[in-house]
């Protein structure tokens, strides 16, 4: 009956040739050469359909075909061409990411448009003119991003010098630079604090450090170890120290402990 629709190109009920097939398969003694002629037959019509559906980059099409191809072949009335099934699979998946990564850039969410863009490279094969929009949409939105959330000025001059490439919105990189114009204050307003804490520390360490030099050209007498003392228990108090005086600190107790000198261990850096 497959045969005889063939030749005069009338159409056979699927569906039919399906349970024959099925019902062919079990019965012992059947001529295995005509249960072949059916399920090319089967496969070239399944085959056709796919094809088509690959040729219209229709997704719902090629995912339904391929199931069914998967479904037949499992009850053995089928046979497909290994590769036309496995360019069809690679083909949905390039399909799949591509409506995927264009979701994703119609709703503007960086981390789920990072996640499209990487895997659109992963696979490959994706447009180059939608990689290029997505690598684009992605930079502008990091840039968005950066413009409402660094806390320092240079990083934030970076990014509105960044965004005025990417000709981000004017009213955005507007809004950033009077930000920027914050952040620049409250840095001036943070070293003047910083300065005006780390005074005393500044202070003690050029002390040392004199003393030191003293050591150097007068000797070590016992007005300059008392001296020297002083400055290291008035350190010792302070909250907030320097490098310099941190450094000056190590080598006088390394000087104090080489020449026996007893000191209080709460004077270590």
């Amino acid at each position: 009956k497959s045969e005889a629709s063939e030749e005069s190109g009338d159409d056979l009920d699927e569906q039919e040739l399906e349970e024959a097939l099925a019902l062919a398969a079990g019965i012992e003694g059947l001529e295995e050469a005509v249960l072949d002629r059916g399920r090319r037959l089967f496969g070239q019509r399944a085959g056709a359909r796919l094809t088509i559906a690959m040729r219209k980059s229709a997704i719902t099409d090629i995912d339904s075909s391929l199931r069914r191809i998967s479904r037949l072949a499992s009850k053995g009335v089928i046979g497909v061409d290994d590769d036309l099934v496995r360019t069809a699979e690679e083909r949905l998946q390039v399909l799949q990411c591509q409506e995927s990564l264009k979701g994703a850039m119609k709703t503007a969410k960086l981390d789920q448009l990072r996640h499209g863009l990487s895997e659109a490279q992963r696979i490959g094969s994706i447009s180059p003119s939608l990689l290029d929009e997505a690598e684009h949409l992605v930079k502008v939105l990091e840039c968005k991003l950066e413009l409402t959330t660094l806390l320092n000025s240079e990083d934030l001059q970076t990014a509105i010098d960044r965004a005025e490439v990417l000709e981000l919105d004017y009213f955005d990189v507007k809004r950033a630079k009077e930000r920027l114009r914050r952040v620049q204050t409250q840095e001036k307003e943070q070293r003047k604090d910083k300065e005006v804490k780390e005074r005393p520390a500044k202070r003690l360490a050029t002390a040392l450090g004199e003393a030191l030099k003293k050591v150097e050209t007068d000797g070590l007498g016992p007005d300059l170890i008392e001296e020297m003392k002083a400055i290291l228990k008035q350190s010792a108090t302070l909250t907030l120290s320097v490098p310099d005086l941190d450094r000056l600190k190590r080598e006088t107790l390394w000087f104090f402990s080489e020449q026996g000198i007893d000191f209080p261990p709460e004077w270590r850096v």
